[in-house]
């Protein structure tokens, strides 16, 4: 009779590993919650780097090109380099158009203080800058000339941003990145129990099958489960793997909300701020929210 009850075992057994991962998600899968419920924020909510903010926006926290050009454009801000709109004429002379670009070099003073994952954006844009000033539209044709040191700082510009992150408490590295992948396990061996039983294999027989193919069956599992998180994307799985904070959280939250004041702005009937200078801050918290366009 054990033998013919094997799939309502097998079934059993996977809704254990379901009941499980559900059990992770809803303890360490969710977002915090917040108590903020304002709809606009008229400034700036704090004076985190945009690297830093861009970082947090995503619905799991990471780091990319967006942060890279963030703090770029922060450091021009800043002083670190400086620009100067320049005209370039593009098309033939029957269609000719005139764009405004940047010319960027760097600035008289240095570096200055910087923070770690600013000094490996200043190392790109100095071997960028080496031959003098380079127009912004440039910029990424130029760094092809040293591809491979180019590669390393950007790389050494990520880790040093996640760590520039979790140093603020901002993220979590989540327990369920262990406790996730071994529930998965424990369901996926459940449904490799259901199918085999239809076969009438007995229990010893199956478990000398998944012993003797235990590499296959953990390759095949890591398979899955990293197909899994790309169709997911990071609203389940990957934030079993990394999750913002209770801060992190309510910045997140006061952030969306000035990105929301900068998507809206054009249909609000308020005078803009009358500072340039506000303006490009806003400018290079635009690009770390993603709205350029509109700012």
């Amino acid at each position: 009779w054990l033998q013919r009850l094997q799939p309502v075992f097998a079934l059993l057994f996977v809704a254990l590993a379901v009941g499980l991962m559900v059990l992770i998600y809803m303890r360490y899968g969710r977002e915090p919650g917040v108590d903020y419920g304002e709809r606009y924020e008229r400034e700036p909510p704090t004076d985190d780097p945009p690297g830093v903010v861009s970082a947090i926006m995503g619905q799991q926290p990471s780091v990319g090109t967006r942060e890279f050009t963030a703090t770029l454009f922060d450091l021009i801000r800043r002083g670190v380099f400086t620009a100067e709109p320049v005209s370039v004429k593009e098309g033939g002379f029957l269609r000719q158009k005139t764009l405004t670009d940047l010319r960027v070099e760097l600035g008289p003073d240095g570096s200055g203080p910087l923070k770690a994952f600013e000094r490996s954006v200043l190392e790109v844009a100095r071997r960028v800058l080496s031959n003098g000033p380079v127009k912004l539209t440039d910029f990424e044709e130029r760094l092809k000339d040293d591809r491979e040191a180019n590669r390393s700082s950007y790389d050494s510009f990520r880790d040093k941003l996640k760590r520039d992150v979790e140093g603020r408490y901002l993220v979590e590295r989540s327990v369920g990145r262990l406790l996730g992948p071994l529930a998965f396990l424990l369901g996926l061996a459940g449904v490799m129990w259901f199918v085999l039983s239809l076969f009438g294999l007995s229990i010893g027989a199956m478990i000398s099958l998944m012993f003797a193919n235990f590499i296959f069956f953990i390759i095949g599992a890591a398979i899955v489960w990293m197909v899994s998180r790309r169709v997911f994307g990071g609203s389940f799985l990957n934030q079993l793997w990394v999750r913002r904070t209770q801060k992190g959280a309510l910045l997140h939250a006061r952030w969306r909300a000035f990105r929301r004041y900068l998507d809206d702005f054009s249909r609000m009937e308020e005078a803009p701020p009358a500072s340039l200078a506000l303006w490009e801050q806003f400018l290079v918290y635009g690009i770390a929210l993603g709205v350029a366009e509109q700012v």
